[in-house]
Formats: C-alpha cells, sequence, structure tokens
C-alpha cells in the first residue's frame, strides 16, 4: 500500500506537533522489522530536534559559514561513490556557468580517482583532489583547479577558499545507517544558492544508500522550500513514484500550499499523495484546496470551520474521509484539578525556539545523554515558565 502523505496546515495549527507525534509513533515498527528501520527528518526551523534527541537519533543543522560535517571523499570507494564525487566536482566547477571542457573533465576524474584510492582517510579530502590536477599553463586564469579552488580548505596557496566549510570537513559526520532517526535542519542553508545543490546532492545521495529494502521514511517539514532545490525536486519527484516498491514512504508538510502548487513536482506531491491531512484552516483559500488539492467543496467547508482551538484535522485517504482529533490539553477531574498533563511532552512536540535554546545549553552543560540533560531541561523550562507569570507588567 503506498503510504506517502501530505499534511497541510497554518502557522500555529498544530501542524509541528502532528509531524512528530507521528514520528513517534512510526517507532513501533523500530523493533519489528527484520530488515532495518530508519528516518531521516529535513527540517526547517528545527521543529522535530528535540523529539530526535529524545528518540536517540542524531540531528545537524547546517549554518552558513560552519563546517557542515560533510566530507563525501570519506565514503567507501565504491564505483557508485566514485561517480557521484566524480559528478559532485562537476557541478563544483560549473556552479558559475562557465562550461567544463573534456581535457578538464578527464584531469578532475583522475584526481578523484586518485584520491578515493588512498588509504589515509585523513588525506581524503576536497583539497587533496585539488592538488592532484594538473595545471594547463595557458590556462591558469580559467582553470579548473582555480574554479574548485574555491571549495577548498586549502587553495593551493595556503589560503582557505569561500565555501570550504560546505565538502571539505577533516571528518565526515553524514551517515544515515548510524542512527535509526536522523534529523537535518536546512533553514540557513536553503536559502544560500551558491551552496544549496552540492550539500543536496550529498545529502540525497547519502539518504539513497539507506533506501535499500529496509522500512525507511523520509519527512519534509515546508517541503516547497526543500524541493525549490532542484537536486531535492528530482528526488522527491522520482521517489513519489517508486518508494513503495522500496519498502518506504515520504510525508511532506507546509503552512504554503501556494508554494507546494507552483513546485516543479506539484503533480507528484498531488496525486502520488496516500493520505492527505488538512489541518483547521478559517484562512484557506478555496481554489488551492477544490481545484489544487481536489477537495470536494464538503471537505472544504469542514476544513474551514473545524475551529483553531479544537485540535482536530482532516484525513482523506482516496474517496474516505474523516475527522480525527490530537488533542494533548491538560485532563482535569470535577474540581478542575489536573490529572493528567502533557506539558513536558508537548515542550518537545512543539519545537519551540526557546525550548530549543534552552535545550542546546543544557546539553552543552550536562551532555548528551538523555538521563542527564532532560531533567534539568525540564526543571530550567517550568522555572522560566514560572518566573514568567510573576514578571510585573
Amino acid at each position: 500500500m503506498l503510504g506517502n502523505t501530505r499534511i497541510i496546515g497554518q502557522s500555529g495549527g498544530g501542524k509541528t506537533v502532528l509531524m512528530n507525534f507521528c514520528l513517534a509513533q512510526s517507532q513501533k515498527y523500530r523493533h519489528r522489522s527484520a530488515s532495518g528501520f530508519c528516518t531521516v527528518f529535513l527540517d526547517k526551523d528545527e521543529g522535530a530536534k528535540g523529539t530526535i534527541l529524545l528518540l536517540g537519533g542524531k540531528y545537524l543543522s547546517i549554518k552558513n559559514g560552519k563546517p557542515t560535517g560533510c566530507n563525501p571523499f570519506q565514503m567507501e570507494a565504491t564505483e557508485t561513490n566514485i561517480l557521484f564525487n566524480e559528478r559532485l566536482c562537476r557541478v563544483l566547477v560549473t556552479s558559475d556557468g562557465r562550461p567544463l571542457s573534456t581535457d578538464d573533465e578527464n584531469r578532475l576524474n583522475h584526481a578523484v580517482r586518485a584520491v578515493m584510492g588512498m588509504d589515509d582517510m585523513s588525506l581524503r579530502r576536497l583539497s587533496v583532489v585539488l592538488q592532484n590536477i594538473t595545471e594547463q599553463e595557458h590556462n591558469k586564469e580559467n582553470s579548473v583547479a582555480k574554479r574548485l579552488a574555491r571549495w577548498c580548505f586549502d587553495d593551493g596557496n595556503g589560503r582557505r577558499g569561500p565555501y570550504w566549510w560546505v565538502l571539505d570537513c577533516p571528518r565526515d559526520v553524514i551517515d544515515f545507517s548510524t542512527h535509526a532517526n536522523y534529523g537535518i535542519d536546512g533553514t540557513d542553508f536553503l536559502d544560500n544558492a551558491e551552496i544549496r545543490t552540492p550539500i543536496s546532492m550529498y545529502l540525497l545521495h547519502r539518504m539513497d544508500t539507506v533506501i535499500d529494502g529496509r522500512r525507511f521514511m523520509y519527512m519534509m517539514d515546508e517541503a516547497w522550500k526543500w524541493i525549490d532545490d532542484a537536486a531535492f525536486a528530482d528526488f522527491a519527484g522520482n521517489k513519489q513514484l517508486t518508494i513503495r516498491k522500496q519498502n518506504g514512504l515520504g510525508v511532506f508538510s507546509t503552512q504554503m500550499p501556494s508554494s507546494l502548487l507552483k513546485s516543479k513536482i506539484a503533480a507528484e506531491l498531488v496525486q502520488q499523495v496516500a493520505t492527505e491531512i488538512y489541518l483547521a484552516n478559517p484562512k484557506a483559500d478555496f481554489h488551492e484546496y477544490t481545484e489544487g488539492f481536489k477537495c470536494t467543496v464538503a471537505e472544504f467547508d469542514i476544513i474551514k470551520n473545524l475551529g483553531e482551538e479544537s485540535h482536530m484535522f482532516h484525513v482523506k485517504q482516496g474517496h474516505q474521509s474523516f475527522v480525527a482529533r490530537l488533542d494533548l490539553s491538560d485532563v482535569r477531574d470535577e474540581n478542575d484539578k489536573v490529572v493528567i498533563s502533557f506539558d513536558d511532552e508537548l515542550a518537545i512536540l512543539s519545537g519551540d525556539t526557546e525550548n530549543n535554546q534552552l535545550m542546546d545549553e543544557v546539553i552543552a552543560e550536562f551532555g548528551e545523554n538523555i538521563s542527564d540533560w532532560l531533567p534539568v531541561f525540564h526543571a530550567r523550562r517550568k522555572a522560566r515558565a514560572k518566573k514568567s507569570k510573576i514578571q510585573p507588567a
């Protein structure tokens, strides 16, 4: 059965909580699958960070100007990985629109293969690829080496290229097989057109290695932002059609339906989705929902009138639809006393920016062991909330 899912909800409508809740619920398959289990969450604004960390996963926020942890030359030296690195280097040296001659391409490929054949992993770097390219004296200004130097830690003259931090890191930390749950925040780098495609290419190449028959789910928050890049658009468009046969599924969400519907792969994101989830949206646009997402007029009326505080959402699968509720409000007794509270859970599931900042501070102080930092995080969070309540107006 096709598992691809689309979640549409306005800002503040509970989309992040719902996505993180679904991610948490998917863990029931983690220990039931003999073939393995993996989720990759392509995040925005670090909304899934807390959830992934509490699931024992790994989370990386890729920031402009800071080492990404990407080094594709430290992958296993298979022919598939070597060919990928040749293609990646071609993208790097043609990113400014200048063509690549056959001779330059051959020199570049030779250098890539030389580096991928090295036993010393510390030498497997883009800077060493640069060192292995033979220059042409008559064409130094437009040479492939000069163009590649922009991406290297050492440009050959003891200087750092402006984009060395993208793919020339001393140690590669990208490996989706090391954790059952993996998160990548792209908020910063997705707006940087210069570096977006090379990073996307590498992340997707790595992701493809774990789409190997194990139970696999990838989630895209604000999907339109990710698929604005050609590499992600190609990947998502193709996988929408084939991922079921590979024992996987994709989950896409957005608070901007118009951006998703205007994307290059809008048809795939509409037609190749088995489950559609629409959160309450009193501002829903009739044309977007009925023409774009093919909702009926009756379904549109339900979505528009559910009520923003109802914790309800409309679920559609084929010709069947129903309304569901995810209500994590406090449960009170007849005396209005709280008997069940989901305050701690919501602090994680909501992906709140202030909570994420506090989480970072506590983890930096107490280490990454969940049992060490989580109690401190909740204690400080509650103390902060209590203090803000008693502050004078």
